[in-house]
């Protein structure tokens, strides 16, 4: 419940502030963070919800500047993760 917490008040401030690199990767690595937790829960349906919520916008981070390794890392790092609850929801791990 405390990571769900972070999570939303990270969501309000990336929301109010949509321009602001710094909050916009922190929401996204709470929004992985929250995902992890649904994943080891069973919450798998969850977790990708978390993860494309991620993914969204570490897309429009990595979009917005191409030569930033730390956006382009992110992005393939939480499309893994998409992946990796996917196949568990598919499977039913």
């Amino acid at each position: 419940m405390i990571v769900l917490d972070v999570g939303t008040s990270k969501w309000g401030l990336a929301q109010q502030h949509p321009n602001t690199e710094g909050w916009q990767h922190n929401l996204t690595v709470s929004l992985d963070k929250i995902g992890d937790v649904q994943q080891v829960q069973g919450q798998l349906a969850a977790a990708v919800e978390s993860y494309e919520a991620s993914r969204a916008i570490a897309e429009r981070l990595a979009q917005q500047d191409p030569s930033n390794s730390k956006w382009q890392h992110d992005l393939r790092f939480v499309k893994e993760r998409i992946a990796s609850a996917r196949e568990a929801l598919v499977s039913g791990r």
